[in-house]
Order: structure tokens, then C-alpha cells, then sequence
């Protein structure tokens, strides 16, 4: 997720790259070689990202371990990544942090939506970026699920195209 996002700002930023490093290690441009978490490898394409990630706020570490590490190799769980997009859209694109308004109280689960997610959960689903895993046509929000690659692209795109 931090890379995408980075790779993203990257693109609108040229500056990026010679503060915190690089995500691809050719035509000159290096990985970073420090990191700012103890699990995160230096020296790897992800790096730089997760390095700004946590510098600008999207990222800050998990609580069971004082938010020294950030789990680069686990899955990223639904709620993980809706608190990062809406983290990225606030803090870095500067969005509202205001609830939008699609309505998302017909998906069930929401209740199961951990307590330091809840924010970024409600939002992304207030802005139609998320809206549940359909079964059976009842929407379940699922917010310890793993990520897949294709809700998380759709995602993803929702925010920048639609919510920025």
C-alpha cells in the first residue's frame, strides 16, 4: 500500500525520491538504506515508501510492539488499508475529514470494526471507496479479512479518481 501511494505522490513530486529513496533500484536511483521500523528491510523496493508513509502520517506502526514495527510480509486486513486511504487522502491530498455521503448503514459488520479504525473505515465507506463484500446481496464490511489485490486497486483508484 505505501508504495503505491508513494509511487503515486512520486509522480506529482519529484522531490520525493531525493529525501527518502527509491522503489525501483535502476538507471541510478537507489533503495533507501535506512528504515524507520525494526521489521522493515533496507535495501528493498518498499523501503522509501513505508519511510514516507510514516513521515507524513499514513503509517504508524503496530501497537502490540510500542509502534516500533509495521508488519511489511502480513497481509494488509480491510480496515488496515481504509484507515490508510483515508490517512493518505487527509494528511497528504489534504481531503475532508468529514464523513461524505453515501450511505453505508446497510452493511453489516461495522460493529466489528476495531477501535482505532473506525474513523478511517467510516469515512472510506462514506465516500463510496469501500462497501462491503457482497453475500448472497447482503454487504459485509469484514474488516480483519485480508486485502485482495483487486479490492485493493479498486479502492484505491475510488480515492484518487473519485474522492481527490
Amino acid at each position: 500500500v505505501a508504495t503505491i501511494l508513494y509511487r503515486y505522490e512520486c509522480g506529482k513530486d519529484s522531490t520525493l525520491e531525493a529525501k527518502y529513496g527509491s522503489t525501483y533500484d535502476t538507471g541510478g536511483k537507489k533503495y533507501a538504506t535506512t528504515a524507520v521500523f525494526k521489521d522493515e528491510a533496507t535495501n528493498a523496493y518498499y523501503t522509501a515508501a513505508i519511510n514516507w508513509a510514516k513521515a507524513v502520517g499514513i503509517m504508524t506502526g503496530d501497537s502490540s510492539t510500542g509502534y516500533t514495527t509495521v508488519r511489511p510480509d502480513d497481509p494488509v486486513q480491510r480496515q488496515e488499508l481504509c484507515l490508510m486511504l483515508a490517512r493518505f487522502a487527509q494528511k497528504v491530498e489534504h481531503a475532508s475529514a468529514a464523513e461524505g455521503s453515501v450511505d453505508y448503514s446497510g452493511v453489516k459488520g461495522m460493529d466489528a470494526v476495531d477501535s482505532w479504525a473506525i474513523a478511517g473505515v467510516k469515512w472510506c465507506a462514506s465516500y463510496g471507496v469501500v462497501g462491503g463484500v457482497n453475500v448472497g446481496g447482503t454487504y459485509y464490511m469484514n474488516p480483519t479479512d485480508p486485502s485482495w489485490r483487486a479490492s485493493m486497486a479498486k479502492m484505491i483508484t475510488v480515492t484518487v479518481r473519485d474522492v481527490l
